[in-house]
């Protein structure tokens, strides 16, 4: 909190101000206690950017509002680009998490990493659509993920990495550490009562951030 220099009433409103400013250059809009942080406020058209994806992918997207407990313990506002079809879904799925206190990072359209899901992921951001392939140790590169469909959740994507086969992994695996899935999460399970899949359950490689839904999906 700034606060007012006696022998200068006004100058806490330059203060306030230069520090707006530069969040507002880190894409980040702050707010009072009381309030949400605004982690994204984008447009639909903002949040899938200039990008060369099929029009038909592009087509059936659409931008959800979504609110959560951030790892400051305070509300945070992010937006989360999914298939049309199962937006009020993502929105209620959300909703469910918010009330168990589960932390979440950020979440925020992929565009603003241009389209690099590595990025994403090495700030623990929650995303879901990019047109991307596979990827992974030990998975198969030339096949579309399913996020290209609006149909995948990575959530925490940094704290809850891929696990392949063989034990391979970018980064240790800690489920003592908050913001980890496993199968006894709260919010696992409300995934999977949404019937939801969870990579964590996959045989071989283990995907930790990872939930799909592709019940009616046209690929």
């Amino acid at each position: 909190m700034v606060e007012s220099v006696p022998d200068l009433p006004n100058s806490h409103l330059f203060v306030g101000s230069g520090i707006a400013a530069i969040l507002c250059t880190l894409g980040v809009q702050e707010a009072s206690h009381s309030d949400k942080v605004i982690d994204s406020s984008m447009t639909r058209r903002e949040a899938l950017g200039d990008n060369h994806f099929p029009k038909a992918f592009v087509d059936r997207m659409e931008l959800v509002t979504v609110t959560y407990r951030g790892f400051d313990s305070r509300r945070h506002q992010g937006q989360i680009v999914v298939d049309k079809a199962i937006a009020k879904e993502v929105r209620l799925i959300f909703d469910e998490i918010e009330a168990t206190g589960y932390p979440i990072k950020k979440v925020v359209p992929i565009v603003r990493y241009r389209w690099d899901d590595q990025a994403s992921i090495d700030d623990n951001n929650t995303s879901a659509f990019n047109y991307r392939h596979v990827i992974g140790p030990g998975q198969r590169t030339d096949k579309l993920s399913n996020h290209s469909y609006g149909r995948a959740i990575d959530l925490n994507p940094f704290i809850n990495p891929f696990v392949a086969a063989d034990g391979t992994t970018p980064r240790p695996y800690d489920p003592s550490k908050p913001g980890t899935l496993t199968l006894q999460s709260p919010v696992t399970q409300i995934f999977l009562k949404h019937h939801w899949k969870w990579g964590g359950q996959w045989h071989g490689g283990k995907d930790y951030q990872h939930f799909e839904k592709l019940e009616g999906v046209a690929k």
